[in-house]
């Protein structure tokens, strides 16, 4: 297979989503931009103001020029104090994938 690439309706291109969760209640949106900022472009954060079945609050985070979402995922195992936060690719994703020949 060839090179994976994402489209998300007309110029979205390269733009990928993430579920995280196990954060602190104190953390907003702004706090948890500063701490994904350090990996790629940020283009939103959201956080939900529901709970997951654990009780763990969660959210989104939309990275911009991303080409491959897999590796950025093995980056994203982050230690905030001593929580491992968990970041995932959304269990269901709308976007089309798209393969690029070699």
């Amino acid at each position: 297979m060839g090179e994976k690439v994402l489209r998300r309706g007309r110029g979205y291109a390269g733009i990928i989503t993430f579920f995280f969760s196990r954060f602190s209640t104190y953390f907003k949106e702004e706090n948890l931009w500063n701490i994904f900022q350090r990996w790629k472009r940020v283009w939103s954060v959201f956080l939900a103001n529901r709970r997951d079945k654990t009780g763990n609050r969660y959210g989104f985070v939309r990275f911009m020029g991303v080409q491959d979402a897999k590796a950025i995922e093995k980056q994203l195992d982050i230690c905030i104090g001593n929580v491992k936060m968990n970041v995932n690719l959304p269990k269901y994703y709308k976007a089309k994938v798209f393969y690029k020949g070699k």
